[in-house]
């Protein structure tokens, strides 16, 4: 079988006679095939098992034998991998039989997008207070975390009344992200927790009042909502208290 670098369009349908001669003339064998040229085509889409892995080869408007070429997805935000997760390179080239020779057995990959954060409850003490979407990329998530206040907490994280007003973000993870190092992460919301008077603090837990008197008193607690009352007990019942 012969390969040619190059052959003009010219001689494509001509008669190539091939004659081989034994050394001793008595035998002759002569055959004739007929010759064609072709040329690898530009550009050629080739998909794969996957729909979001299909990639593109882009060369040279007349791509002859041993032309070299590019392999490039058809999304901008996608990148070629082997199946190994390996970065592939993207060149290729027009092999002997007119076809692309080097994107073989390539993925392209993409990053989960359009992450985002959503708080469903506001409770202290639930576990499933939050949830995240997205949208899947190529291969599919194989995590999902909670970020808050830039620390890395799983999903079945329960929620805490120090977690108020703090920032939410989804972080998704998937071979992608894991092979390029690309964080695919939402935008932050603010935390509400919705929690009961905790943290008190009375400056004397003794106080000794005499009649027609009055007593200065420091007490603090915490709170989300805030609005509410305040009482103060002793022995013998409920004290009235002016609060300032």
């Amino acid at each position: 079988m012969w390969y040619f670098s190059y052959l003009p369009e010219s001689y494509n349908g001509l008669n190539l006679l091939t004659r081989v001669e034994t050394l001793s003339f008595v035998n002759m064998y002569t055959a004739n095939r007929s010759l064609t040229v072709e040329e690898c085509e530009s550009p050629v889409t080739v998909s794969t098992i996957h729909q979001n892995s299909a990639y593109n080869i882009t060369a040279y408007k007349r791509a002859h034998y041993k032309d070299r070429g590019d392999c490039s997805c058809l999304h901008r935000d996608q990148l070629l991998f082997h199946r190994n997760g390996v970065k592939a390179n993207k060149s290729a080239y027009c092999a002997y039989n007119a076809a692309w020779s080097g994107c073989e057995n390539l993925q392209c990959w993409l990053a989960p997008r359009n992450v985002t954060a959503i708080q469903l409850k506001h409770t202290v003490g639930t576990h499933d207070w939050a949830s995240c979407s997205y949208i899947e990329g190529f291969p599919n998530a194989s995590g999902i975390a909670y970020v808050i206040n830039n620390m890395t907490f799983p999903v079945d994280y329960i929620l805490k009344s120090s977690d108020h007003d703090k920032n939410l973000s989804c972080q998704v993870s998937s071979n992608y992200t894991l092979a390029t190092g690309e964080k695919a992460e939402s935008s932050y919301v603010k935390i509400i927790v919705y929690y009961p008077p905790e943290n008190t603090f009375l400056s004397n837990n003794f106080v000794s009042i005499e009649v027609n008197s009055s007593e200065i008193l420091n007490f603090s607690f915490s709170a989300n909502p805030t609005d509410g009352n305040i009482s103060l007990s002793s022995k013998n019942g409920e004290m009235k208290v002016h609060c300032t």
